[in-house]
């Protein structure tokens, strides 16, 4: 097991927004993981934006109502249209922002097809850390705050 050290910050943002600062570590059955920064914008609209670097999107999505767009070298030519019909490879991704912008409780939910759990680290009422594990896919988000 590679041992990883994520930094970051949580800044509040509007009355309904708070942005997350840190590092994401997205992995799947099959391929091997991805590191990089990532900054989530909870609220309406949710935006994430998943990066290896400077001026190098990997993925990003911006959520409002029931619209979504996604971008970035991960999401290949792009995708935008209404959230419940985005192609199954971005499904996942379009999922976070009911772990983002839903309540803390319950631990396993469904939204749409893909089933997952939650574990949320809260520490004196911020929120450190969020690992997401996507039970048909086998996808994990595990997203570092700090």
């Amino acid at each position: 097991m590679v041992g990883l050290i994520f930094s970051g910050c949580q800044t509040p943002g509007t009355a309904t927004t708070t942005v997350y600062e840190g590092q994401l570590r997205y992995s799947t059955d099959s391929d091997a993981a991805l590191i990089g920064e990532v900054v989530v914008v909870s609220g309406e609209p949710f935006k994430l934006e998943f990066m290896k670097g400077p001026g190098s999107p990997l993925l990003r999505v911006s959520q409002n109502g029931m619209f979504a767009s996604v971008s970035g070298s991960l999401a290949g030519p792009g995708w935008s249209g209404r959230a419940d019909q985005a192609p199954e490879k971005l499904q996942s991704w379009l999922a976070l922002r009911g772990v983002f912008n839903g309540p803390d409780t319950p631990a396993i939910r469904n939204i749409n097809q893909p089933s997952f759990r939650v574990k949320r680290d809260v520490v004196d009422g911020v929120l450190l850390g969020v690992e997401v594990q996507f039970l048909g896919t086998g996808e994990t988000f595990q997203f570092r705050f700090d």
